[in-house]
């Protein structure tokens, strides 16, 4: 028995509240983010009576409790259809109520030789539209990459040319993820995970200039597998050039998980059997000694110790420290000299 004519609406492909649709979404106000979530997964259409409730009820989502809003875009950015509810979401007004910082996105203008698809909210859409069955983090990450970008815009005039930019985009972006996933109550793993993603999301546009050791950390980073998804897509929306890609998927397939990530040949407590002061200088030589360690310089558990001992001889002072430049540079070991130089072991 069929008393609303709901099987003509599935033939249809019609999303329809039964009844007075102001009614339905009055009891229960998530009802209006869900006619939209349902939207995106069954690729259906809204009917316009219904359409018109949510958009004039939209406000009223403020009520509803952040965990069973983050509930629903979930379901949403995870559906087939995700860059269509976010559209959805944008023309009803819920994404001004929910996630007023992917909003602000529209209309932040970019550069056109990388991003010839238009504005930072458009982009966003296509990097979600991008995505193939994407994990729960992973969408996130893309719908929040670009998220610092509209309060980092710039822009000036370069030899009578247009030039705009987003100085530290990926960083203040992990900083608004952070307050974004902390008002939707994700869980402490998700957050780190996800503002991580978005932290670091420029990263790949330098792994030709990396060293070898740079590269084998950003391999052995827990969400590299995501972040290369996430780095395809992002480019692919854009400007896309794989380039960078295809130079990082080269190492990742020439490189074993013992060579990105080696076990270490010395601890804390070698440093102390060779009678150095524990303190912050032992975080700084283990770090010397894992770089060199990467960079193929030091290939056995002798070799590190015999690293050590150069750093031992000019270490128990400051001045000390800085000396230790000069002596290693003079035999001509750039590997040791630039290592020491980069965790502060000298200046």
């Amino acid at each position: 028995l069929d008393f609303v004519d709901g099987q003509k609406d599935l033939r249809r492909k019609l999303l329809r509240a039964i009844g007075n649709p102001l009614k339905r979404f009055k009891e229960d106000r998530l009802r209006l983010l869900r006619c939209i979530r349902l939207s995106a997964q069954l690729n259906f259409k809204i009917e316009t009576q219904t359409w018109k409730a949510v958009i004039q009820l939209a406000p009223q989502i403020r009520s509803v409790s952040a965990e069973r809003i983050r509930d629903e875009l979930n379901k949403l950015l995870l559906s087939d259809h995700a860059f269509l509810g976010l559209r959805l979401l944008y023309r009803s007004g819920l994404m001004h109520w929910i996630l007023p910082e992917i909003e602000a996105m529209r209309g932040v203008l970019q550069p056109r030789a990388f991003h010839p698809e238009g504005d930072v909210f458009k982009h966003t859409l296509r990097v979600i539209e991008k995505l193939q069955k994407p994990s729960m983090r992973l969408a996130w990450s893309a719908l929040l990459h670009d998220v610092g970008k509209p309060p980092t815009f710039e822009k000036s005039l370069v030899r009578r040319r247009i030039r705009i930019r987003f100085p530290e985009h990926a960083p203040v972006g992990a900083a608004m993820s952070q307050k974004i996933l902390d008002r939707l109550r994700f869980s402490t793993a998700d957050r780190e995970a996800i503002c991580s993603m978005v932290a670091n999301h420029m990263t790949f546009k330098d792994v030709k200039q990396m060293r070898l050791s740079t590269l084998k950390r950003l391999l052995s980073r827990p969400t590299i597998q995501e972040e290369i998804k996430l780095h395809q897509a992002d480019c692919l929306a854009s400007h896309g050039n794989l380039d960078n890609l295809r130079f990082f998927k080269k190492h990742q397939q020439k490189l074993s998980t013992e060579q990105i990530k080696p076990p270490r040949f010395i601890t804390g407590k070698d440093l102390i059997a060779m009678k150095l002061k524990p303190g912050p200088i032992f975080g700084r030589i283990l770090s010397a000694v894992e770089e060199a360690q990467l960079e193929g310089q030091i290939k056995t558990r002798e070799e590190a110790l015999l690293f050590v001992k150069e750093i031992r001889k000019n270490v128990r002072t400051p001045q000390q420290q800085v000396a230790i430049l000069s002596e290693l540079a003079g035999k001509g070991d750039k590997v040791i000299h630039t290592v020491l130089k980069q965790y502060g072991i000298v200046s």
